[in-house]
């Protein structure tokens, strides 16, 4: 990655965390090595704790415009728009690349599920069972056999208004 691009990046975090430069270089310093441990960020005056991997893919994602703003709230959650709706996800940090990059990025736009019946098989943190309720299906049967995931697709389900 070339030393601009890498700058470019670093100053995008500056709307999201009030800790940024901070949180940042240590971030940079995880990545080569030179210290261990997890990146903690500022927002709202609230402290949340992110594995590096996690930051990295907030920033990058935020950086290339795959999300608007990050909220915080009792977690960290992400806000995309979506055919005009605001969709957000809570507990999906991890998920950026599946949930923005793939899927409400439309690699679902040619499945027509309108007034239909879905099954989703293996719904993860719930991102397709909100986007299929967006694209007009009567109903979404969600399955998801990880209970931790299960509990986040619940949530997600519940703050978008598609139960």
């Amino acid at each position: 990655m070339n030393i601009f691009r890498g700058l470019a990046i670093w100053t995008a975090s500056r709307r999201l965390f009030k800790n940024w430069p901070s949180a940042t270089l240590k971030y940079f310093l995880v990545k080569h090595g030179l210290v261990k441990g997890n990146i903690t960020v500022k927002c709202n005056g609230k402290k949340y704790v992110l594995r590096p991997e996690t930051y990295a893919n907030i920033i990058y994602a935020y950086y290339k415009r795959k999300f608007e703003q990050v909220k915080c709230g009792d977690s960290l959650y992400v806000v995309v728009t979506y055919k005009g709706c605001k969709v957000r996800f809570y507990e999906a940090l991890d998920f950026l690349d599946d949930i923005v990059l793939e899927n409400f990025a439309g690699a679902y736009d040619d499945l027509d599920v309108k007034d239909r019946v879905v099954v989703d098989v293996g719904a993860g943190v719930g991102d397709t069972a909100i986007l299929f309720s967006l694209m007009g299906a009567k109903k979404v049967i969600a399955l998801e056999p990880f209970p931790s995931l299960y509990e986040k697709a619940l949530v997600n389900v519940k703050i978008n208004s598609v139960v």
